[in-house]
């Protein structure tokens, strides 16, 4: 019933096709503009042969959190995500390696970093700031946090790297 089923967007900007290749597993294939994304989810234990394939493999508790999932993965292929990176503190640099998916980040420390994207990431940096580019919601927030992790903005001072719009509280100093 649901083996090959294929649901195209009024715009054709998007199509979603359903296979159900192994048994064990229900797997969502997203084509887009922007590429292509695809999710898996795990069979629970329930084997009954005359349901509806979808009632195999969600519970109220579940349904919820796919469709999210789903949902960011169909902005992921139509859109896309983007994350914009500042720098603040004297002698912080962002340099991109040419031609190449390096980034080198020099943090106020005596050596420098260098920060290997994936290939189908995208990246510019201008100055300062740090542009990054792509369909994948998760792997966007994990490039970033360990990037961000590399220099934490500093409480006192504001140092560090930070997001564009991060609201910054700075602590007071020491009184005398």
């Amino acid at each position: 019933m649901f083996n090959n089923l294929k649901l195209y967007s009024k715009r054709k900007r998007l199509s979603i096709c359903y296979l159900n290749q192994n048994s064990s597993y229900l797997t969502f294939f997203l084509i887009g503009p922007l590429g292509k994304s695809k999710y898996k989810i795990a069979k629970k234990g329930i084997s009954i042969l005359n349901l509806n394939p979808l009632q195999l493999f969600f519970t109220k508790e579940m349904l919820k959190s796919f469709l999210s999932v789903l949902k960011h993965k169909i902005i992921g292929v139509t859109r896309g995500y983007y994350i914009s990176l500042i720098l603040r503190g004297l002698g912080y640099r962002f340099k991109k390696k040419k031609l190449t998916s390096l980034l080198r980040l020099k943090l106020g420390f005596k050596h420098f970093y260098l920060y290997k994207f994936p290939t189908f990431a995208q990246f510019f940096v201008i100055k300062y700031k740090l542009l990054i580019f792509l369909n994948e919601k998760e792997i966007l927030s994990r490039i970033v946090n360990e990037i961000r992790r590399l220099r934490i903005p500093d409480p006192y001072k504001g140092k560090g790297v930070r997001y564009k719009n991060e609201p910054l509280i700075l602590k007071p100093g020491k009184q005398r």
